[in-house]
Protein backbone atom coordinates (compact mmCIF):
# COMPACT_ATOMS: atom_id res chain seq x y z
CA UNK A 1 0.00 0.00 0.00
CA UNK A 2 0.87 4.07 -0.84
CA UNK A 3 0.42 6.12 2.51
CA UNK A 4 1.15 9.96 1.97
CA UNK A 5 4.34 10.62 4.45
CA UNK A 6 2.50 13.16 6.15
CA UNK A 7 -1.86 13.43 6.34
CA UNK A 8 -4.81 12.09 8.28
CA UNK A 9 -7.81 10.08 7.55
CA UNK A 10 -5.56 8.03 5.83
CA UNK A 11 -6.38 10.56 3.04
CA UNK A 12 -3.87 9.83 0.19
CA UNK A 13 -3.81 5.79 0.88
CA UNK A 14 -4.38 3.04 -1.53
CA UNK A 15 -3.81 -0.75 -1.82
CA UNK A 16 -1.08 -2.13 -4.29
CA UNK A 17 -2.37 -5.40 -5.96
CA UNK A 18 0.51 -5.44 -8.28
CA UNK A 19 4.02 -4.22 -9.21
CA UNK A 20 3.00 -3.45 -12.45
CA UNK A 21 -0.11 -0.75 -11.06
CA UNK A 22 2.53 1.03 -8.52
CA UNK A 23 3.28 3.66 -11.06
CA UNK A 24 -0.33 4.68 -11.92
CA UNK A 25 -1.29 5.04 -8.46
CA UNK A 26 1.32 6.56 -7.60
CA UNK A 27 0.52 9.17 -10.02
CA UNK A 28 -3.13 9.04 -9.28
CA UNK A 29 -2.40 10.00 -5.65
CA UNK A 30 -0.24 12.53 -6.71
CA UNK A 31 -2.47 14.41 -8.26
CA UNK A 32 -5.42 13.93 -6.00
CA UNK A 33 -3.76 15.51 -3.25
CA UNK A 34 -1.59 18.24 -4.91
CA UNK A 35 -3.49 21.14 -2.98
CA UNK A 36 -2.60 22.68 -0.23
CA UNK A 37 -5.96 22.34 1.08
CA UNK A 38 -5.21 18.52 1.82
CA UNK A 39 -1.77 17.82 1.48
CA UNK A 40 1.07 20.02 0.05
CA UNK A 41 3.35 18.17 -2.04
CA UNK A 42 5.64 20.93 -1.93
CA UNK A 43 6.50 21.27 1.47
CA UNK A 44 8.49 17.90 1.27
CA UNK A 45 5.28 15.44 1.34
CA UNK A 46 6.14 12.09 -0.87
CA UNK A 47 4.61 8.11 -0.82
CA UNK A 48 5.80 5.93 1.56
CA UNK A 49 4.94 1.76 0.78
CA UNK A 50 4.05 -0.29 3.60
CA UNK A 51 3.24 -3.92 3.95
CA UNK A 52 -0.75 -4.53 3.63
CA UNK A 53 -1.51 -5.81 6.97
CA UNK A 54 -5.24 -7.77 6.96
CA UNK A 55 -7.34 -8.35 9.73
CA UNK A 56 -9.56 -5.87 12.43
CA UNK A 57 -7.80 -2.14 13.13
CA UNK A 58 -7.89 -0.78 16.46
CA UNK A 59 -7.24 2.50 18.12
CA UNK A 60 -5.17 2.19 21.69
CA UNK A 61 -5.40 5.30 23.94
CA UNK A 62 -2.22 5.03 26.58
CA UNK A 63 -1.79 6.84 29.47
CA UNK A 64 2.17 6.47 30.79
CA UNK A 65 3.63 7.38 34.14
CA UNK A 66 7.19 6.03 35.36
CA UNK A 67 6.91 4.00 32.02
CA UNK A 68 4.27 1.81 33.08
CA UNK A 69 1.01 2.28 31.24
CA UNK A 70 -1.64 2.91 34.01
CA UNK A 71 -4.78 3.48 31.77
CA UNK A 72 -5.80 2.22 28.20
CA UNK A 73 -8.94 2.57 26.16
CA UNK A 74 -9.50 0.47 22.81
CA UNK A 75 -11.75 1.23 20.08
CA UNK A 76 -12.68 -0.79 17.45
CA UNK A 77 -12.41 0.40 13.77
CA UNK A 78 -14.88 -0.27 11.31
CA UNK A 79 -13.88 -1.57 7.79
CA UNK A 80 -12.40 0.47 5.32
CA UNK A 81 -13.60 1.15 1.71
CA UNK A 82 -10.73 -0.32 0.19
CA UNK A 83 -8.79 0.25 -2.23
CA UNK A 84 -8.61 3.16 -0.75
CA UNK A 85 -8.35 3.59 3.26
CA UNK A 86 -10.72 6.53 3.91
CA UNK A 87 -12.03 5.68 7.62
CA UNK A 88 -15.88 4.70 8.36
CA UNK A 89 -16.05 4.83 11.77
CA UNK A 90 -15.36 3.20 15.47
CA UNK A 91 -16.96 2.10 18.34
CA UNK A 92 -16.18 1.61 21.71
CA UNK A 93 -15.42 -0.52 23.75
CA UNK A 94 -14.57 -3.15 21.22
CA UNK A 95 -16.56 -6.33 20.99
CA UNK A 96 -13.63 -7.83 19.14
CA UNK A 97 -12.39 -11.26 20.70
CA UNK A 98 -10.62 -9.91 24.07
CA UNK A 99 -7.65 -12.12 23.96
CA UNK A 100 -6.03 -10.69 20.73
CA UNK A 101 -7.13 -7.41 21.50
CA UNK A 102 -5.11 -7.80 24.77
CA UNK A 103 -2.39 -8.97 22.86
CA UNK A 104 -2.49 -5.72 20.79
CA UNK A 105 -2.55 -3.83 23.56
CA UNK A 106 0.39 -4.96 25.38
CA UNK A 107 2.39 -5.07 22.32
CA UNK A 108 1.29 -1.41 21.77
CA UNK A 109 2.91 -0.61 25.72
CA UNK A 110 6.23 -2.30 24.49
CA UNK A 111 6.45 -0.19 21.24
CA UNK A 112 6.11 2.81 23.18
CA UNK A 113 8.44 1.90 25.62
CA UNK A 114 11.20 0.58 22.79
CA UNK A 115 10.94 4.22 21.34
CA UNK A 116 11.63 5.50 25.02
CA UNK A 117 8.65 7.18 26.13
CA UNK A 118 7.89 7.53 29.84
CA UNK A 119 5.13 10.10 30.31
CA UNK A 120 2.07 11.08 28.87
CA UNK A 121 -0.75 10.53 26.56
CA UNK A 122 -0.25 8.65 23.28
CA UNK A 123 -2.73 7.63 20.37
CA UNK A 124 -1.04 4.11 19.01
CA UNK A 125 -3.05 1.88 16.33
CA UNK A 126 -2.71 -1.55 15.39
CA UNK A 127 -4.63 -4.57 14.26
CA UNK A 128 -5.03 -8.06 14.94
CA UNK A 129 -4.02 -9.54 11.87
CA UNK A 130 -4.05 -13.41 10.84
CA UNK A 131 -0.27 -13.46 11.95
CA UNK A 132 -0.49 -11.54 15.31
CA UNK A 133 -0.69 -8.74 16.36
CA UNK A 134 0.95 -5.27 14.49
CA UNK A 135 1.28 -1.92 14.84
CA UNK A 136 0.99 0.58 12.48
CA UNK A 137 1.69 3.67 13.93
CA UNK A 138 2.59 5.20 17.21
CA UNK A 139 1.52 8.91 17.83
CA UNK A 140 2.60 10.97 20.62
CA UNK A 141 -0.29 12.63 21.66
CA UNK A 142 -3.83 12.74 22.37
CA UNK A 143 -6.09 11.17 19.95
CA UNK A 144 -7.63 12.70 17.45
CA UNK A 145 -11.81 14.46 17.39
CA UNK A 146 -13.60 13.67 19.53
CA UNK A 147 -11.13 10.96 21.19
CA UNK A 148 -10.72 12.24 24.57
CA UNK A 149 -14.89 12.72 24.86
CA UNK A 150 -15.14 9.75 23.98
CA UNK A 151 -12.89 8.01 26.24
CA UNK A 152 -14.33 10.09 29.27
CA UNK A 153 -18.03 9.05 28.26
CA UNK A 154 -17.15 5.43 27.98
CA UNK A 155 -14.54 4.98 31.17
CA UNK A 156 -14.65 8.71 33.50
CA UNK A 157 -11.36 9.14 32.58
CA UNK A 158 -9.95 12.75 30.66
CA UNK A 159 -6.84 12.15 28.91
CA UNK A 160 -6.57 16.05 28.69
CA UNK A 161 -6.20 16.16 32.24
CA UNK A 162 -3.97 13.51 32.22
CA UNK A 163 -1.86 14.95 29.69
CA UNK A 164 -1.49 18.23 31.12
CA UNK A 165 -0.68 16.54 34.50
CA UNK A 166 2.16 14.44 32.80
CA UNK A 167 3.69 17.29 31.19
CA UNK A 168 3.28 19.16 34.62
CA UNK A 169 5.31 16.19 36.39
CA UNK A 170 2.02 16.00 38.69
CA UNK A 171 1.12 12.46 39.35
CA UNK A 172 -1.98 10.70 37.40
CA UNK A 173 -4.67 10.56 39.54
CA UNK A 174 -7.14 8.17 37.44
CA UNK A 175 -10.21 6.52 38.45
CA UNK A 176 -11.78 4.78 35.68
CA UNK A 177 -14.87 2.86 35.76
CA UNK A 178 -14.30 -0.80 36.08
CA UNK A 179 -17.29 -1.45 33.65
CA UNK A 180 -17.78 0.55 30.64
CA UNK A 181 -20.62 3.64 31.06
CA UNK A 182 -21.79 3.47 28.08
CA UNK A 183 -21.07 2.49 24.33
CA UNK A 184 -19.92 4.74 21.43
CA UNK A 185 -20.21 4.96 17.95
CA UNK A 186 -18.40 7.07 15.36
CA UNK A 187 -19.46 6.68 11.89
CA UNK A 188 -17.82 9.19 9.03
CA UNK A 189 -20.52 9.96 6.26
CA UNK A 190 -18.90 10.30 2.72
CA UNK A 191 -20.95 11.97 -0.84
CA UNK A 192 -21.85 8.63 -2.32
CA UNK A 193 -21.36 10.08 -5.71
CA UNK A 194 -19.52 12.51 -7.58
CA UNK A 195 -21.79 15.69 -7.98
CA UNK A 196 -23.13 18.90 -5.96
CA UNK A 197 -23.89 18.77 -2.88
CA UNK A 198 -27.99 19.73 -2.61
CA UNK A 199 -29.22 18.21 0.89
CA UNK A 200 -27.38 16.76 3.75
CA UNK A 201 -30.30 16.12 6.20
CA UNK A 202 -30.40 14.39 9.95
CA UNK A 203 -32.72 12.67 11.84
CA UNK A 204 -33.52 14.04 15.10
CA UNK A 205 -32.68 11.31 17.73
CA UNK A 206 -31.91 11.88 21.39
CA UNK A 207 -29.75 10.17 23.68
CA UNK A 208 -29.55 10.69 27.61
CA UNK A 209 -26.02 9.20 27.98
CA UNK A 210 -22.72 9.66 27.48
CA UNK A 211 -22.06 11.84 24.59
CA UNK A 212 -25.63 11.48 23.29
CA UNK A 213 -25.97 12.89 19.40
CA UNK A 214 -23.37 15.23 18.16
CA UNK A 215 -22.66 15.79 14.19
CA UNK A 216 -19.36 17.54 12.64
CA UNK A 217 -20.70 18.99 9.19
CA UNK A 218 -17.70 18.98 7.04
CA UNK A 219 -19.16 20.42 4.17
CA UNK A 220 -21.92 22.91 2.74
CA UNK A 221 -25.01 22.41 0.95
CA UNK A 222 -24.17 23.75 -2.77
CA UNK A 223 -20.42 22.75 -2.77
CA UNK A 224 -19.01 20.27 -5.44
CA UNK A 225 -18.17 16.86 -3.97
CA UNK A 226 -16.55 13.84 -5.03
CA UNK A 227 -17.72 10.03 -4.87
CA UNK A 228 -16.19 6.69 -4.61
CA UNK A 229 -15.87 6.75 -7.94
CA UNK A 230 -13.15 9.35 -7.35
CA UNK A 231 -11.65 6.72 -4.94
CA UNK A 232 -11.26 9.63 -2.07
CA UNK A 233 -14.60 10.58 -1.07
CA UNK A 234 -15.44 13.79 0.32
CA UNK A 235 -16.22 13.89 4.00
CA UNK A 236 -19.81 15.26 4.31
CA UNK A 237 -20.19 14.94 8.32
CA UNK A 238 -19.10 12.87 11.26
CA UNK A 239 -21.36 11.48 14.02
CA UNK A 240 -20.78 10.08 17.32
CA UNK A 241 -23.68 8.39 18.99
CA UNK A 242 -24.01 7.17 22.38
CA UNK A 243 -26.25 4.59 24.62
CA UNK A 244 -26.37 2.25 27.04
CA UNK A 245 -25.13 -0.74 24.96
CA UNK A 246 -23.52 -0.99 21.21
CA UNK A 247 -26.64 -1.96 19.44
CA UNK A 248 -28.11 0.28 20.96
CA UNK A 249 -26.03 3.27 19.54
CA UNK A 250 -25.81 1.67 16.28
CA UNK A 251 -29.74 1.35 16.08
CA UNK A 252 -30.03 5.05 16.84
CA UNK A 253 -26.93 5.56 14.10
CA UNK A 254 -29.21 4.37 11.81
CA UNK A 255 -31.95 6.50 12.34
CA UNK A 256 -29.85 9.38 12.43
CA UNK A 257 -28.64 8.76 9.08
CA UNK A 258 -31.86 7.35 7.81
CA UNK A 259 -31.95 10.04 5.09
CA UNK A 260 -29.16 9.63 2.36
CA UNK A 261 -27.26 12.97 1.40
CA UNK A 262 -28.68 13.95 -1.77
CA UNK A 263 -26.11 14.96 -4.70
CA UNK A 264 -26.53 15.69 -8.69
CA UNK A 265 -24.66 15.43 -11.08
CA UNK A 266 -22.54 17.66 -12.87
CA UNK A 267 -23.20 16.68 -16.54
CA UNK A 268 -19.52 16.94 -17.71
CA UNK A 269 -18.60 19.74 -16.62
CA UNK A 270 -16.21 17.33 -14.42
CA UNK A 271 -15.11 13.80 -15.08
CA UNK A 272 -14.15 11.36 -13.02
CA UNK A 273 -10.88 10.03 -11.85
CA UNK A 274 -10.90 6.40 -13.50
CA UNK A 275 -9.04 3.48 -11.10
CA UNK A 276 -6.40 2.12 -12.94
CA UNK A 277 -8.04 2.38 -16.13
CA UNK A 278 -11.42 0.76 -15.38
CA UNK A 279 -13.31 2.30 -13.92
CA UNK A 280 -10.34 18.33 3.51
CA UNK A 281 -12.40 18.91 4.92
CA UNK A 282 -14.06 21.79 5.33
CA UNK A 283 -14.20 23.98 8.30
CA UNK A 284 -16.96 22.60 10.74
CA UNK A 285 -19.83 23.30 12.28
CA UNK A 286 -21.18 21.18 15.12
CA UNK A 287 -24.70 20.16 16.21
CA UNK A 288 -25.66 18.70 19.24
CA UNK A 289 -29.02 16.54 19.82
CA UNK A 290 -29.10 15.02 23.44
CA UNK A 291 -26.70 14.48 25.72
Amino acid sequence: MVKPEFGALAIGTLRVDSFESLPEIYWIVRRELDSPQIIDFRAGNDLLLEEYLDGVEFDIDLVLEDGISVFSSVSQNWPTAEPSFQETGLHCPPDHRSKPVGQLVELAVRTVREFGFRQGVLHVEGKCTSNGPRIVEVNARLGGGRIHQLVRAVWDVDLVEAHLRSALGLPQELAPSRKPRCSVVNALLYAPTTGRLTALPFSEVTSDTGLGVIIDVGAEVGQEVDGPDRLFATELAEIYVSAKDLRRARALLAEVTRDPPVVAPLGSARAGTPWLGDAGRASAGVGVRGG
